[in-house]
């Protein structure tokens, strides 16, 4: 009964021995921290090393073989006890997921990961973890988080506040274009994706050998076979000057397996071999070998796995139209695809981004969108045109981080001139939809809105968080809802003062969070309980 134990979760409690088992309870004795546990015997958390000791004796007259064998086991019990020092310094609560990954990359022979969990498990304080242990065991010294330009203060406070770091923002503000002086003073940095686009700004950053480069959101480092964005070639790049790379993403891929061989290729370009290779033998199956192999350097858990989240419950809520905004529906979706189709054919992709987001503002309100086909109607009669280089850089631009129609909008207009019989046929659209939706005078989806709020906090609810992708329809709303509750807007315009201020103003004061995506994007808002995606179709 001296099988010795050890608890994956508690590396402090030494090994242990089972004193006792008795109907699948074992009884194991702790003489590091003197505590005896009762433990089942089919605990996740529970490990055997009899395996390992009694495969020795095979060994026994091989010598060679044998100091393998136990050096393998040394670097076994060392990842399993080597405590972190990054622990005594840290300010936080840590989960034993974060424990057990930063264990993994920091005594792996090449820190170069995936951190890809769930949202909402810790990303951030995994790679801060992984950071500060770093830098104590390896003395490193030169430090990049790239992260985008919202959660920029916020990445400064979370090193300073729970692991007692100081991190320089580096914006263009502040920013000297020669390299060797501006990373004189500089050693530990954040700075935006944004930023490292600028192809100016980014020589500059490569002339420095970094330790550690960590990529926050590294979705948005996107790139196929036949693109490559700034914002990949820069990694790209990066990538080769640096011991420790960390990339963070909830999403690795987005439905196209190609996005996930190119950020593997980031971390270790050996793993998946060629691109050729990759679509021949993962593409069409295999789909087990690739998930073998990429576990190698993909850390990723879900929440039903770690445990100790309360369960999610969603609902989808579906609305009645109303005749009138039913026929605007109709006839909005036959004016974009009508158009798209032209502008496609024509190669006209600045149009063809423009119908995209008029699709895409008629899911979320009605509001948003008379507002920004008005605008239209307007560029077309004053026969405006795109501003130089818009497209060439068309391929940089996220439908999806677009909040602001408006700004969008007005970057973009026909590269190509229209005939004047297309021009007069498209207003005459226009003018018909927006007289449509000024006649809608019931807006239902926003009255089915309220009603559920109101019912939720009669029931015991107090914060709400409501998601829009475009200002537009955030206005709207906080103008809807704002005599029944406390209202508080949170979008990506405001700067880093007014969005802390916003967060601690909703945790303490007010009821409803209005947010859209490119503001609310990798916050911890989880003091909430209820969340809606106002902009489902």
């Amino acid at each position: 009964m001296d099988t010795p134990v050890y608890l994956c979760n508690k590396p402090s409690y030494g090994l242990g021995k089972i004193q006792k088992k008795s109907k699948g309870i074992l009884e194991v004795y702790f003489s590091a921290v003197h505590k005896t546990l009762e433990l089942p015997e089919e605990d996740e958390n529970l490990r055997y090393l009899n395996s390992t000791l009694s495969a020795l004796h095979e060994f026994e007259s091989r010598p060679y073989e044998m100091f393998v064998s136990l050096l393998a086991m040394d670097l076994k019990l060392t990842h399993v006890f080597d405590k972190l020092s990054s622990l005594s310094n840290s300010r936080t609560r840590l989960l034993p997921h974060q424990l057990e990954s930063t264990y993994y990359v920091v005594n792996s022979l090449r820190p170069r990961f995936i951190l890809a969990d769930e949202v909402g498990l810790g990303k951030t304080i995994e790679a801060s973890l992984v950071m500060k242990e770093l830098m104590f065991r390896n003395n490193y010294t030169k430090v990049l988080v790239i992260a985008p330009s919202p959660l920029l203060v916020q990445w400064k406070h979370e090193l300073k506040n729970k692991f007692n770091e100081d991190f320089t923002i580096i914006k263009r503000r502040n920013f000297v274009t020669n390299g060797e002086e501006n990373w004189k003073n500089f050693k530990k940095v954040i700075t935006s994706i944004d930023f490292i686009k600028n192809p100016v700004y980014a020589e500059e950053i490569l002339k420095t050998r970094w330790n550690i480069v960590v990529f926050d959101e590294a979705h948005r480092l996107r790139r196929d076979y036949s693109k490559v964005t700034k914002a990949y070639l820069f990694a790209e790049k990066i990538s080769k000057k640096c011991e420790c790379l960390l990339l963070l993403t909830a999403t690795p891929f987005r439905g196209k397996l190609e996005e996930l061989f190119y950020l593997m290729h980031l971390v270790d370009p050996n793993i998946l071999g060629s691109y050729h290779a990759f679509v021949n033998d993962y593409v069409v199956g295999n789909k087990q070998d690739l998930k073998e192999k990429i576990s190698k350097v993909l850390l990723r858990r879900r929440k039903v796995e770690v445990g100790g989240f309360t369960k999610r419950f969603a609902k989808t809520v579906k609305i009645e139209l109303s005749d009138i905004e039913r026929q605007f529906y109709d006839e909005t979706t036959e004016y974009v695809k009508r158009e798209y189709n032209i502008a496609m054919n024509t190669k006209n992709r600045a149009t063809g981004f423009v119908m995209i987001v008029f699709q895409k503002l008629l899911d979320s309100s009605v509001f948003a969108l008379l507002n920004a086909l008005t605008r239209r109607k307007f560029m077309i009669e004053s026969r405006l045109h795109r501003f130089t280089g818009f497209e060439k850089d068309l391929d940089e631009w996220d439908i999806d981080d677009t909040e602001n129609v408006e700004e969008f909008i007005a970057g973009l207009d026909d590269p190509i001139q229209k005939d004047i019989q297309s021009i007069r046929r498209e207003l005459l659209s226009l003018n018909r939809l927006i007289m449509l939706g000024k006649s809608i005078k019931e807006d239902r989806k926003s009255i089915k809105l309220k009603e559920i709020l109101l019912r939720l906090k009669r029931d015991g609810s107090k914060k709400f968080i409501i998601f829009t992708q475009f200002r537009n329809t955030q206005d709207y709303l906080t103008s809807i809802l704002q005599d029944e509750f406390q209202i508080t807007p949170f979008h990506g315009s405001l700067s880093a003062d007014e969005k802390e201020n916003a967060i601690a103003e909703f945790k303490e004061r007010s009821e409803v969070l209005i947010c859209t995506e490119a503001g609310g994007e990798g916050r911890n808002l989880q003091f909430s309980n209820i969340l809606i995606n106002y902009d489902l179709p």
